[in-house]
């Protein structure tokens, strides 16, 4: 995941932002993404609802799943960076205080 931090700071700009500013930025980008993919599931299962029950099991393991899956790694990342804007926000703290 370190690696998917390091690619995802080049994209933003890389040294032209604090570290702090680009944790903050793919925070953001981060949950809401989550929260579109999270509209796009519900849809699908409202959508889904009606169906036969193959259908219904078809549409699980071809859509739900993965992009379950994908939401719960959404998340991970997300999760990833509120811990670096933790860690930065106590850095700048600590400097403050020197």
């Amino acid at each position: 995941m370190a690696g998917d931090q390091d690619s995802e700071d080049r994209q933003r700009g890389g040294a032209e932002a604090s570290s702090s500013e680009r944790a903050r930025h793919w925070a953001a980008f981060y949950q809401e993404l989550i929260s579109y993919e999270e509209r796009i599931l519900e849809s699908m299962r409202e959508l889904s609802a009606g169906m036969s029950a193959g259908e219904k099991e078809a549409i699980k393991k071809t859509n739900l799943e993965p992009l379950e899956e994908l939401i719960d790694d959404f998340r991970r990342r997300l999760e990833l960076w509120r811990h670096r804007i933790e860690a930065e926000e106590a850095s700048e703290a600590q400097q403050q205080e020197s």
